[in-house]
């Protein structure tokens, strides 16, 4: 029997520092603002952007494509909704899962059946956008096969670097890039590698989601946008 965990984000602000999150712990700390000092790692977000950028492009990820996965009985999947970078909130959803045995502290799946799916705009619309990527972007690196990252609003056409994402790479990321936007093109390669949402009909749920479960597929949406995964 297929699962699926629906988590709708509420938008939570404040700003935060940064780091390559190497276990749920760290992210908690930090979420609670228990964390001492500047912890934001430059070099160390570039080498985690680095590695999971030239995963996915050596795999044939670029450009303007879609994904298709077909489920076998029992496959789980746990949805998001977009973030906007809702930090705090993200790390709530996480260690709720961690609780049910479904990750561990250092953001691996423990079971090869189970998939998370981030639909889109996952940046921008809060002051914690980048850390809420450097999040995510953890859990790619610890699950490369397992992560769906579809690409939204936000990650498409470089929209990313209209909103909060762009000022904090220039406050944060200065000292390892001299771009106008420091990282700023390995961070739009990194969105090229993201697949596309695909458009399909499906009934309405509370809070805007729409999903469709049918035999061997699933369907992921928010709104009148949905993926195929």
């Amino acid at each position: 029997m297929q699962k699926i965990l629906l988590f709708f984000i509420v938008l939570i602000t404040g700003a935060l520092p940064v780091k390559g999150f190497k276990t749920l712990t760290d992210a908690q700390k930090y979420a609670l603002k228990k964390g001492q000092g500047n912890i934001f790692k430059p070099q160390q977000f570039k080498q985690l952007l680095h590695e999971v950028v030239q995963y996915r492009e050596n795999i044939g990820y670029a450009g303007r494509f879609l994904l298709k996965l077909t489920p076998y009985p029992d496959t789980t999947f746990i949805v998001w909704g977009p973030l906007k970078g809702a930090f705090s909130s993200l790390v709530r959803t996480l260690t709720f899962i961690k609780k049910l045995g479904i990750i561990d502290n250092e953001f691996k799946l423990t079971n090869a059946a189970t998939y998370l799916v981030f639909n889109g705009d996952v940046i921008n619309g809060s002051e914690t956008s980048l850390e809420t990527l450097n999040l995510v972007l953890s859990l790619m690196h610890a699950n490369p096969k397992n992560v769906f990252y579809i690409k939204g609003y936000a990650e498409d056409a470089l929209h990313w670097q209209n909103d909060n994402l762009k000022k904090a790479l220039r406050e944060k990321a200065y000292t390892v890039s001299d771009e106008s936007i420091p990282l700023g093109q390995a961070m739009t390669r990194f969105f090229d590698t993201l697949p596309l949402r695909r458009r399909e009909a499906g009934p309405q749920l509370p809070g805007g989601f729409i999903a469709t479960k049918a035999p061997n597929r699933l369907l992921l949406a928010l709104s009148n946008i949905t993926s195929h995964i």
